[in-house]
């Protein structure tokens, strides 16, 4: 009746090789927006405790997330007051993620 519902050796290795691989992939979606999110609660935190009467200061919120990271990132680059630079945002992102492993 239903031929295609058979678990012969074919079906359930091709069943079983594309779970692996759905598994795999929820896997890595799953710890980057874990990761992510840890940074952007990082980052809220630092916003609202540490940095408190500078929340504007972008440099303060993010020497607070990663020191070393910033010196990394920014060692040639000063932020001025009020100054946002989304790359080298992003790229602290990376490396704050990085360090979490």
């Amino acid at each position: 009746m239903f031929k295609f519902l058979s678990w012969n050796g074919k079906n359930l290795r091709f069943f079983s090789f594309f779970s692996i691989i759905f598994l795999i992939f929820y896997k890595m979606s799953a710890k980057s927006k874990t990761s992510q999110s840890r940074f952007e609660l990082k980052y809220r935190d630092c916003r609202k405790i540490q940095c408190k009467n500078r929340e504007l200061d972008e440099s303060c919120i993010l020497k607070c997330i990663s020191i070393n990271c910033y010196n990394k990132i920014y060692v040639d680059y000063i932020l001025e007051f009020g100054e946002l630079n989304y790359d080298k945002k992003s790229e602290l992102e990376g490396c704050f993620n990085k360090n979490l492993l």
